[in-house]
């Protein structure tokens, strides 16, 4: 929901990237492995969690609440 303008080419999609202001798609997603990176801003990462984090500005723990995935609480 947060990539418009997705376009698939084999294991990657190009999209606007959503932490920057960006008329051209300059983020490359791996479909398979599910890392990132923006060839305009340099914005990276490995999965799913790296993305939510950065987009959102959340430590490791609260991103992993947030997406469900953590049931450990102490």
């Amino acid at each position: 929901r947060h990539l418009h303008t997705l376009r698939i080419h084999g294991d990657w999609a190009a999209a606007n990237c959503p932490f920057h202001e960006d008329t051209n798609p300059s983020l490359s997603v791996n479909l398979v492995r599910g890392g990132f990176i923006c060839h305009a801003c340099g914005a990276k990462g490995g999965d799913v969690l790296d993305f939510h984090r950065r987009l959102h500005g959340m430590d490791f723990v609260a991103a992993a609440k947030d997406l469900g995935a953590w049931e450990v609480d102490r």
